[in-house]
């Protein structure tokens, strides 16, 4: 956190790739990961009574060739393959503090999906409610 509230983090982990070109996004996992760390972030906001508005912003670097981890019957368009190797997805402004933050999330995950050829997340039901699947 630096002095003037903004958040920075970084996560390595789920994205660590491998030497025989099997580099993908656990879907489910980095999602969930996501929301958890957003929650807690906002969690800290509210507790050091930092007002919104707030902007997320997500950022992969090293992702060229990466593909989404999804279950089987859903097919991608085109290769489904990120085209690129730093894949900054826009940000987001949070006006007032979300009910959760899985809702807030979705938008940002539709374009991280997008960019391996879905339409959207597939981790989201009918009612914009994060399922994980």
């Amino acid at each position: 956190m630096f002095r003037n509230g903004a958040i920075e983090a970084v996560d390595t982990r789920l994205l660590s790739g491998s030497p025989d070109a099997k580099n993908f996004i656990p879907s489910v996992a980095y999602e969930r990961d996501l929301i958890k760390a957003t929650s807690d972030y906002l969690k800290i906001y509210r507790e050091l009574e930092i007002q919104p508005p707030f902007v997320i912003m997500l950022s992969f670097l090293g992702v060229k060739g990466f593909w989404m981890y999804t279950s089987a019957g859903q097919s991608p368009a085109g290769t489904g393959q990120i085209d690129r190797d730093t894949l900054l997805i826009p940000e987001v402004v949070i006006e007032d503090f979300p009910k959760t933050p899985a809702s807030l999330m979705r938008s940002i995950f539709d374009l991280v999906w997008q960019s391996c050829g879905y339409v959207r997340s597939f981790n989201y039901d009918a009612n914009n409610e994060w399922v994980g699947r």
